[in-house]
């Protein structure tokens, strides 16, 4: 099973690039399930909010949420956010509590040993202002936080996952030219 992993900080166009490497993987009939971000259902305090139950539950649905995709038995599976983004959240809120390094090292074992991509997911400006819904936060400097993070924690994968990491700008995935796709497209020796 192809596993990717579209992580990042929030509002950057991770969700519509997951739904953009779905269509690339259907169109070589490639059955994909994609898993959109579990945040919206979590039933505790999200954000700047959030609290260790919120932590917890999010790494735990990550894992849950791509169990079920192996045993529905499809040939690949997109995680809009996987298990690395909840422990990147946890960090910013809760690394003093007990459970984050073992969620931690949890996440990474997790990471390094079933994703076959890591699509990192910026913002071209990080002072930039975005689009807030009812979920998204709507602060920069938190989000600035939260992207140097998932800097550092892609930057501490092993060397074979750190390997599998690509970068993509938003504005390579909102653009007319497709630049994000044909760069997931070449890492996956897949044709456009």
């Amino acid at each position: 099973m192809l596993k990717i992993n579209v992580l990042g900080t929030h509002a950057v166009g991770k969700s519509t690039l997951s739904f953009q490497i779905g269509n690339l993987l259907k169109q070589h009939d490639i059955n994909v399930k994609i898993i959109a971000e579990n945040i919206r259902r979590c039933p505790f305090p999200i954000n700047e909010a959030a609290t260790i139950e919120t932590e917890v539950w999010v790494f735990h649905r990550a894992v849950l949420d791509e169990l079920e995709a192996v045993a529905e038995q499809y040939e690949a599976v997109i995680m809009d956010r996987g298990v690395l983004d909840g422990i990147v959240y946890f960090l910013d809120r809760n690394a003093s509590n007990k459970y984050y390094t073992l969620l931690k090292k949890m996440a990474y074992q997790w990471a390094e040993e079933e994703y076959d991509l890591f699509v990192l997911v910026e913002p071209d400006d990080p002072d930039e202002a975005y689009s807030v819904d009812k979920v998204r936060d709507p602060g920069i400097e938190f989000r600035k936080r939260v992207m140097n993070s998932f800097r550092s924690f892609v930057q501490d994968l092993n060397p074979k996952a750190y390997s599998k990491v690509l970068v993509i700008k938003s504005s390579e995935i909102f653009g007319d030219d497709n630049v994000a796709i044909e760069k997931i497209s070449d890492r996956l020796e897949l044709q456009c």
